[in-house]
């Protein structure tokens, strides 16, 4: 960990500008840069094969909680692009947490049928 702050050749960056301060800070605030920069090619590969296994599992799930499992997948890597550290404890058991509220409400039936006297669902 911490590895955002000792980037290999982030010293000739600095060299002759008189900056005392790290290239980058404690987490970069992108989930991409921060797994390649602290686990490696190899974890960054791990990382890519789970996103993909992740929207190949969502491609299966039946339309309706297909399109609230794409719309939660695409807000999440978006954020995770831009907004917090990837290993923040809260960030990550939030974004399980709606992995599986997702998982039980596609595999109950029933959930996406329209209740009795609602208009019909859109196909």
């Amino acid at each position: 960990m911490d590895a955002s702050r000792a980037i290999p050749e982030g010293n000739r960056v600095t060299e002759g500008l008189a900056l005392e301060r790290p290239v980058m800070p404690l987490h970069p605030h992108n989930l991409f840069l921060q797994a390649r920069l602290e686990l490696g090619w190899v974890g960054s590969a791990l990382l890519a094969w789970f996103g993909v296994v992740l929207l190949a599992r969502i491609g299966r799930l039946p339309r309706a909680p297909r399109a609230f499992a794409l719309a939660c997948y695409g807000s999440s890597v978006l954020v995770a692009c831009f907004a917090y550290g990837a290993w923040q404890t809260w960030w990550v058991c939030t974004l399980l947490l709606a992995g599986f509220l997702f998982v039980g409400v596609a595999e109950r039936p029933g959930l996406t049928a329209s209740a009795p006297g609602s208009p019909r669902p859109l196909p």
